[in-house]
Formats: structure tokens, sequence, C-alpha cells
């Protein structure tokens, strides 16, 4: 739903998705490790999640949007 309205408006975004799913396709992990599993903040990204998804914020801080 985002993707679709970011694109209708013109609006540039990066994707946290692609970035995990490349990163899981290159190291195997688990998609569990992705994300903390207990707590109030379970479904957060985990440090392995936000290791995954950092080179998408360093597109997106560089200019460089997914379409």
């Amino acid at each position: 739903m985002l993707i679709d309205t970011f694109s209708e408006l013109g609006i540039p975004y990066v994707s946290s998705k692609r970035a995990l799913r490349e990163d899981h396709e290159r190291t195997g992990d688990s998609w569990q490790d992705y994300y903390l599993q207990e707590g109030t903040i379970r479904g957060h990204f985990s440090g392995v999640g936000n290791r995954a998804v950092f080179p998408a914020v360093l597109d997106g801080l560089r200019g460089e949007f997914d379409e």
C-alpha cells in the first residue's frame, strides 16, 4: 500500500523489504533473526535486521531510490 501511494504521489523511497530479501539470500539467516521476538518491541528489527537494512538507508541518503 505505501509503495503504491509513494509511486502515485512521486515520493522517493527505499525498500527495507528488498534489502532484507537480498540479505537473506546472501547469508541464509532465518527470517526470525531479523526481528525481535519478545517484549514490547516485538516485531521491530533486531541487530541482524538493522544490519541488513542499513545499506538501503545509505542508498536513500545518497539519493538512490527504488522505483
